[in-house]
């Protein structure tokens, strides 16, 4: 067995505790609000870059009234794409137990701001309100100091980081890891009679890992590198300059999630802005121009109307139950 079938990506759910993986349902709901939130994740966590505060810690919260309490840790307060980031994987986990009928679930939401004496802080404060076990935290060196803490009392850590060196006993990834991706895309591309690649990776820690896994991968298929360009990261949440705008859809979906979550004068609230920036014959773009509500990119967006769609009928099913 090689070292990355023993670090897989995938949490072995059957490795579980009894006492925990007994409980009606449980499986079932972290393997769907972790895949939400593992789907979320996008930051590199290799090498050791602090990333700058971006605002007081955040207050913990409680999502849930279950007797199940599941710690959630994340840098929520951090700077740059992390907290954007965290937030968004914090969402995720609250719009997959709204998915669920009434999962017997306490969420734990802990802010460890993106560094270690934070992680090993806000998982003490999970388990000490009864976490039994902890999702989390985000980045390489943030899991290694929260399972020291988690592990003396046997309670499983399922992180997100991308860094497969940090998953030990007691410690599963619940992530998209990079080798395993460029695997399976220089593989398809072979398949399908490709043998010449061009890769673009960010330039840092991250970017040379998946640099070298795709060395590594167009060399086992017998393809060549053309060209290798490595883009900087201090241009835009996307490494491409220019400035970022919301994607429609997305924020139709947050107003329809709120409305599950049964949050409805929130929810109202986004989708009559958004009812706003459509055009004279109610026709919406891709992308919404934060502040101005100009739409941009493509247009009409398919995809934006169904989101839309699906908002309206959950504020309905809302306010009429």
């Amino acid at each position: 067995m090689d070292q990355m079938q023993v670090k897989s990506p995938v949490f072995p759910l059957s490795l579980l505790p009894p006492w925990l993986s007994r409980r009606a349902g449980l499986a079932a709901v972290l393997a769907g609000f972790a895949a939400l939130g593992a789907a979320c994740t996008g930051v590199g966590d290799f090498g050791s870059v602090v990333q700058p505060s971006g605002g007081p810690p955040q207050q913990p919260a409680v999502v849930g009234t279950g007797q199940i309490k599941v710690g959630l840790i994340l840098p929520l307060s951090a700077g740059g794409n992390a907290g954007v980031a965290a937030q968004s994987m914090k969402n995720a986990a609250e719009m997959a137990l709204a998915e669920f009928n009434n999962p017997d679930i306490q969420l734990l939401a802990k802010d460890d701001g993106g560094t270690t004496f934070g992680a090993q802080t806000a998982t003490q404060q999970a388990m000490n309100e009864g976490a039994e076990i902890i999702l989390g935290p985000l980045f390489a060196q943030s899991v290694s100091a929260a399972a020291q803490v988690a592990r003396p009392s046997g309670r499983p850590v399922i992180a997100f980081s991308t860094d497969t060196s940090v998953a030990a006993r007691g410690v599963y990834l619940l992530s998209f890891l990079p080798q395993s991706d460029v695997d399976r895309i220089v593989a398809y591309a072979i398949s399908t009679g490709r043998r010449s690649f061009i890769g673009m990776v960010p330039d840092n820690a991250y970017g040379q890992v998946v640099e070298a896994a795709f060395t590594q991968a167009v060399a086992r298929g017998g393809g060549r590198i053309v060209a290798m360009q490595r883009y900087p990261l201090d241009t835009g949440y996307d490494g491409v300059r220019g400035g970022e705008n919301a994607f429609a859809p997305c924020t139709f979906w947050a107003a329809e999630y709120l409305g599950n979550l049964g949050r409805g004068d929130e929810a109202r609230a986004i989708f009559e802005r958004l009812l706003g920036c459509a055009n004279d014959v109610g026709l919406y773009a891709e992308e919404i121009v934060p502040g101005s509500g100009e739409p941009i990119g493509n247009f009409p967006q398919a995809f934006t109307h169904v989101s839309m769609i699906s908002a309206a009928t959950a504020l309905t099913v809302e306010k009429t139950a």
